[in-house]
Parts: C-alpha cells; structure tokens; sequence
C-alpha cells in the first residue's frame, strides 16, 4: 500500500480509477452517505438527517472509498470490534456503509433513485475490479486492520432486508451466509408518562452495569459495548435503590420515502393527516429514539416497560425503534407484554436477516452464531 496525504493509503490503482483506505470520513465522504437513499424499492426506503453528527460517533470505522477520473463512486465502510466466543477473543468487522453513487445503481421499476446496493453491476461482473478488490478485502482482514497473523480469526457481517433476495443472493457470492433474523420493534405512546424512579446513571454505576450486560447477553453473539453510555444517554429504573431495569437511548432523524405493503402505504399516507396519532410518525422529518443495551432484573419485566415510557418523556419524544434477535429472550418478553403501543399494531413488524462471512472460523463454531442469539446494536441500524 502506497501512503497518500491525510493518513489515507492506495490499496489499487489503474488508470483513472482509485482505490484507498483511510480511517476518517473526508467532509466528500459524509456528504455522499448523507444524500445516500438506502433500504430496498418495495420495502423501506429512507435518508438519514443527521450523518453529519452521527458519523463522527462511529468506533474504530475503516472507509474504503472508491474514485474512478477523482469522483467518488462507491464507500463501503467497516467498524471494526471484538468478538467473543467461548471466552476467545476475535476481530469482528460490521459492515455500516455499503453505498454507490446514483449512476451506478441498479434502475428499479419503483423507484429510479434507489435500489440494493449490494445488487449493482460493478458487484455482479466476476472479472469486475470492484468485485475482486472486494473479495481481497473479505478474504484477506489484516487489509483493514494490518494485523500481519494470517491466522487469525473474523468475522464479516451486515443486515439485509429478509425481502431483499437479490442482494443476500449477491452477498452469498462473497461468501457470506444467512445466520439469524431480527425483527424493528416500534414502541410509541401518544402521551409518554414519566416515572420518579428514572434516572440518567451515575459515573460509579457504569461499571455495575457493564458486568450485568455482560452477564444479560452471555448467550447471545457478537455482543460489544462500544455505544453504551454514548452521550451520557443511558437511563436505569431504581427499585429500592437497586438497578433493576436500563437501556441506552438516542434520538435519530430520518426521512422516510417508503415503507413496505399495504400497513406501510396507510402509515405513510394516513398517519401524518391524523390529530393526536401523527406525533407517532412524521415521514418527512421522522424523529425517533432508538434503545439498546435493554438490561432488566428477572421479577422486574413491568419496570422495564415504565423505564422505556419514561425515557420517551424524558426525551420529548413520542416513538422509540428496537432492534432485537426473534429468539431473544427479551424479544419474547417484550412482544408477549402486548405494551409495544399504537405504531406496533398500526404497522406490520419488518424483518431483515444477519449475514456473515468467517475467516479462520471451524464448521462448529460457525454453527454456534447460527443457533445462538445475536445483540444488535441501534446505532449500527442508523
């Protein structure tokens, strides 16, 4: 790799096209991910509002970013972590961006701006130096994080909608496979109620906290922390004093241009024109707060529901996002507490799928992230 100015090195070069590595977003970079139109025609289609801040929150990221005559064309993105396995530690890499400029798209019958981006041309080609210089990076990780031990164990992995069958077809050429499903779950109320027993946490609790996270997903894979405590922003329900329920929350931006079937037509159209209901939803300027690192205390299921309600009040906000594996324990709970709100049973619950690809990896450890339950970070989802 040849160093080039900013801390930014050449991992390909021929005739006008570039390929570099650099380990911060240049203001080009942010600009072309925040007009980016993500998600997939004929299911969710979105922009995000507020990658200009959001960005710069991201931990560890690498950003391969590809020029072809000095334009920017492509930036895939990776935000490198560790992984625990059976008390073993490994690299793991979440692929966050993944975005190619609008000429180079796929043109959908539905809509002409926007389609998968895992489906593009440039990825389908198999003599493509875009596909080959992708495979080099998958197959080879110590190219993103220059660890020089070729045998050393990653991991790969991203979301897919569980409808978008021409890129998770498109991944499985690069060797990732399908491992878990997850499910959006929305949690609104039109009048969030506050609760005395909510509080921001206390410096001398964080690590308390961190231990009974550890223990509350010690079954679940790909399990990290590096967005806990993100802002300050993480909230505990006090019983007695004791800890017994919290999650991180932070308020998103997003513009919403579409959302799937016949309830995701009626909640675009309808939801902004109804009094009381629109607070729930505004596609145009959608602003939720998404939950993660949900801890609760067995015996303790309703505080967790009032601590939720209560962060929404905190937060002025009227609708949270949560991002849970189907067969997590605390998916069941929460969808068995029938205490999810109006949006919940307004909109039917999208689904989208955990690929990965294992580097290094033995069939039967590969076999324990697809039966165990994977933790899914809120902030890899915005």
């Amino acid at each position: 790799m040849t160093e080039v100015q900013n801390s930014r090195a050449v991992l390909f070069e021929r005739g006008s096209v570039l390929l570099e590595k650099s380990e911060e977003p240049s203001e080009e970079v942010v600009k072309f991910l925040a007009e980016t139109v993500w998600g997939t025609p004929g299911g969710t289609l979105f922009r995000h509002l507020d990658t200009q801040e959001l960005i710069h929150l991201l931990v560890k990221p690498h950003y391969i970013n590809c020029y072809r005559r000095n334009e920017l064309i492509a930036v895939l993105s990776f935000c490198q972590r560790t992984s625990l396995l059976n008390g073993q530690a490994s690299d793991a890499y979440y692929i966050h961006h993944l975005a190619f400029h609008e000429k180079f798209r796929i043109k959908g019958s539905k809509n002409k701006k926007s389609d998968s981006l895992m489906a593009n041309p440039a990825l389908i080609n198999p003599k493509s130096w875009i596909k080959q210089s992708m495979l080099n990076l998958f197959e080879n990780p110590q190219v993103v994080s220059q660890n020089n031990d070729l045998s050393a164990k990653a991991v790969f992995y991203a979301f897919i909608e569980a409808e978008n069958t021409r890129s998770l077809q498109m991944a499985t050429g690069f060797g990732f496979q399908k491992i878990r499903r997850f499910s959006t779950l929305p949690f609104s109320r039109l009048k969030p109620k506050g609760h005395p027993n909510v509080f921001r946490i206390e410096e001398s609790e964080k690590e308390q906290m961190l231990k009974a996270l550890e223990v509350q997903y010690q079954d679940h894979t790909l399990f990290f922390t590096d967005h806990i405590f993100l802002k300050n922003n993480y909230f505990v329900f006090k019983h007695k004093g004791e800890i017994v329920a919290g999650v991180q929350a932070m308020p998103v931006q997003w513009a919403i241009q579409a959302l799937p079937g016949l309830s995701g037509k009626i909640t675009m159209k309808v939801l902004p024109l109804v009094p009381l209901i629109s607070r729930l939803f505004n596609p145009k300027k959608f602003t939720p707060a998404i939950f993660e690192g949900i801890f609760f205390k067995e015996g303790h299921e309703q505080h967790l529901i009032e601590l939720l309600e209560a962060v929404l009040e905190k937060m002025k906000l009227n609708t949270a996002l949560i991002w849970l594996d189907n067969q997590s324990p605390l998916y069941k709970l929460l969808r068995n507490s029938k205490q999810l709100g109006l949006l919940d049973k307004l909109q039917e619950e999208s689904q989208a799928d955990v690929i990965a690809r294992f580097v290094n990896y033995s069939q039967e450890e590969i076999a324990q992230f697809q039966h165990r339950p994977v933790y899914l970070s809120a902030f890899d989802l915005t």
